[in-house]
């Protein structure tokens, strides 16, 4: 049973649980690792993962779905370049920060961070209000470092920028979402995924993959794709309800709807 505190994001190790129970390899393996073939260190097991994710997404997208948007999110106490150099840039990504010369390990993009939409930046320790830093259009200038970061661009699951002579603090207001996952089985129990109810989802298209791999009966390949597609319109549903303060419903044609609606009847729904 995993340790983690309980929300409505899964973590790793439910998906691959449930992927083997899927499939029928939840018996125990070598020193006692869960599955004897299906385990979370086998080579397919993260890219037929990550597959899932994408797919996922992409379904979710086209039936509607926006995620949400994550704004205020702060990036503190970037350390500035060693020196003022135009072939050195210095980047934030989800393993942490890059000066142009050295690596640190914080600070770090946020694990649901899918595409940043705003950059800010004040001095560090300053308390002064945030400044909207300039998005490149066609890559980043070449340009010497000042007490400013310049300009910003993502590239590579990384924000990249010119980097600054002084140390800064950035604020930034991003899509959230599941990014790729290269994350090692130790992590698997405590690495969240960012997709709401999502297990039951990508443990099937997991398994679907490993299926198709495997030669398996086309009819069961056939019952797993409709039960995954279910699970997404289901998902895609939930999502779309989250999102609605309000319930909407269109107005009804003809002369059955009540009130006027701009139908040109009365009250009574008798003409006028």
């Amino acid at each position: 049973m995993t340790n983690y505190q309980a929300t409505n994001f899964p973590v790793i190790e439910d998906v691959t649980t449930l992927w083997r129970a899927i499939i029928n390899d939840t018996f125990p393996g070598i020193a006692g690792t869960q599955g004897r073939i299906a385990t979370d260190s086998a080579p397919f097991t993260m890219p037929y993962l990550n597959s899932a994710i994408r797919k996922v997404n992409r379904m979710l997208r086209e039936e509607g779905v926006t995620f949400p948007i994550k704004d205020g999110i702060l990036l503190e106490n970037l350390a500035p370049v060693v020196t003022a150099d135009p072939s050195l840039f210095v980047n934030v990504s989800f393993n942490g920060y890059n000066n142009g010369t050295t690596n640190f390990a914080v600070p770090f993009l946020p694990g649901d961070c899918m595409q940043i939409y705003k950059v800010q930046q004040r001095v560090t320790g300053s308390n002064l209000q945030f400044t909207p830093m300039g998005q490149a259009r066609e890559g980043l200038t070449s340009a010497y470092q000042n007490n400013w970061m310049g300009q910003w661009e993502t590239r590579g699951y990384a924000l990249w920028m010119n980097g600054s002579l002084i140390a800064q603090d950035l604020m930034i207001r991003y899509l959230s979402g599941q990014p790729p996952l290269n994350t090692p089985p130790a992590d698997f129990e405590t690495t969240p995924i960012y997709i709401l109810d999502s297990t039951d989802a990508l443990a099937g298209y997991m398994a679907i993959r490993y299926g198709r791999a495997r030669g398996a009966d086309p009819a069961a390949i056939a019952d797993l794709k409709t039960e995954f597609e279910e699970d997404v319109a289901t998902m895609a549903n939930e999502y779309i309800r989250r999102s609605q303060g309000v319930n909407y419903r269109r107005q009804a044609y003809g002369g059955g709807g009540s009130g006027n609606g701009g139908t040109g009847l009365g009250s009574t729904g008798v003409a006028e």
